[in-house]
């Protein structure tokens, strides 16, 4: 656990060191939640957007997994681009790693941390400005959640 923690806070480091400034003032939160098999849960968290170059844009997110007698955190420090469209539904593709905590409901007696690979498919559209929709389809691969249905809204 405490080589995770000290990966994490390192990773958290580097992106503010390399985030441009003008990419910090546009950065917008946002909420998510949904459903993912294997292990098979609902789950919850949140995201952050923040543009780096034109189309491609940093996208962190947490979910908090819950049932099957598991509690699954999921930080997942991915990158998406955006495809250009001519309506106001921007579909985006993306990926990065997934660094997952697993705590079976014994207290702590079975937790461990695995890493795997996120490949992300989604789509954005305006609600109403400057709030988006989102919906994702996340496939996992490695020791990661193979499969997740998300939907969130980004403010």
């Amino acid at each position: 656990m405490r080589r995770t923690g000290i990966f994490i806070c390192g990773l958290l480091a580097a992106l503010c060191v390399a985030w441009p400034q003008t990419a910090r003032g546009q950065a917008r939160l946002g909420v998510r939640g949904g459903a993912m098999m294997g292990p098979d849960q609902v789950h919850f968290g949140f995201h952050a957007q923040a543009p780096v170059i034109s189309r491609l844009r940093l996208q962190p997110n947490v979910e908090i997994g819950v049932g099957n007698g598991l509690t699954l955190i999921a930080l997942n420090p991915e990158v998406n681009y955006l495809f250009t469209t001519r309506g106001p539904i921007k579909p985006y593709i993306g990926s990065g790693p997934g660094i997952n905590v697993f705590d079976r409901r014994r207290p702590f007696e079975d937790t461990h941390t695995d890493v795997g690979i996120n490949f992300v498919f989604g789509i954005e559209a305006p609600i109403r400005p400057p709030q988006n929709f989102l919906a994702e389809i996340k496939v996992g691969v490695g020791n990661t959640p193979e499969f997740k249905l998300t939907f969130g809204i980004t403010f």
